[in-house]
């Protein structure tokens, strides 16, 4: 989350999905009797980085390194809405971010997300996690790389909240599951499917996305 306008009568506030590469940009009315929070729209991330639209898919779902472009590209997303609406501005303008064609595009991308979520099946993604655990725990070290802290994170929990996913291909997903037990933590697992139909983990993350308010 970061906010935009704060002094002004006018402040905005910017709900932001790293993953889905979606914002939602809601629009207040600061007055004596309070602030009115009415107008609220969704985009594509593109919008916010005053990029064209080219394709409903993600931009960093093709790129070689997916993880570290999901990070970068959110990063650049968040720059471009306080470069354009700062935290401390009084000014009063004219919102850019709404419109039909961006609120359709939104629309798209996170159906696009919804069903890729559905094409994951719980079992075999337990079978892959559980793969996953047996072939590197022997490996696990002391140092507190991103690998050892998800297989950590995996080996200690008792129950995995799935939360999203996103379609990486016909035969592949990116999904992000929290521990119920330790909330703040969100891991990656990049799936594959085999010939055979089963899962598995070719690549992991632990992910902290913070909340920023400013």
């Amino acid at each position: 989350m970061k906010l935009g306008r704060t002094a002004s009568k006018e402040p905005l506030a910017l709900y932001y999905n790293p993953m889905l590469d979606v914002g939602v940009v809601q629009r207040c009315q600061a007055s004596t009797q309070g602030t009115n929070c009415q107008s609220l729209c969704a985009l594509p991330g593109e919008v916010l980085s005053g990029e064209a639209l080219q394709s409903p898919t993600p931009q960093w779902i093709n790129t070689a390194d997916p993880l570290n472009s999901m990070t970068a590209i959110a990063g650049q997303r968040m720059a471009a809405f306080e470069n354009a609406d700062p935290p401390e501005s009084d000014s009063v303008g004219t919102v850019n971010y709404c419109s039909e064609r961006s609120q359709a595009a939104a629309e798209v991308r996170l159906s696009q997300a919804s069903s890729a979520l559905t094409g994951v099946d719980p079992v075999q993604l337990r079978h892959a996690i559980a793969a996953y655990i047996a072939d590197a725990a022997a490996t696990i070290s002391t140092h507190s790389g991103s690998q050892d802290a998800v297989l950590r994170l995996l080996m200690s929990a008792d129950q995995l909240s799935l939360t999203s996913a996103v379609a990486l291909g016909d035969d592949g997903w990116l999904v992000f599951f929290t521990p119920k037990k330790t909330g703040w933590h969100q891991a990656a697992l990049m799936l594959q499917k085999n010939n055979q139909g089963q899962l598995r983990i070719r690549g992991v993350r632990l992910l902290k996305l913070t909340t920023t308010i400013r």
